[in-house]
């Protein structure tokens, strides 16, 4: 067998994906992301009183999304959108939603 070969299906691209899909996947963090596309870089406790949810879960969510490069923590406190991720999962999954 001829190890030199590329895998077909690279199983670290799809673990990496299979995590932002799943960050993206979960009401809370979908309306966090949605919040951060609509009101640019916020902070903690805005998002906090925008969802009505508590500070530690919101905080929970935002690391979430954090660790799946969806969500930059910025050095002031606020958090911003990831733009190019995001716009990279809506082309890819155009790609997998139309036949």
């Amino acid at each position: 067998m001829n190890t030199d070969k590329k895998p077909f299906l690279d199983s670290k691209l799809i673990e990496s994906a299979s995590l932002k899909l799943r960050a993206c996947n979960h009401r809370f963090r979908l309306a966090i992301l949605n919040t951060l596309n609509n009101e640019g870089p916020v902070d903690l406790p805005f998002l906090v009183e925008e969802l009505n949810l508590n500070q530690t879960y919101v905080a929970e969510q935002l690391q979430f999304l954090i660790d799946a490069g969806l969500v930059f923590a910025l050095a002031d406190g606020n958090f911003e959108l990831n733009k190019e991720k995001i716009d990279a999962i809506n082309a890819s999954l155009r790609v997998f939603a139309t036949e």
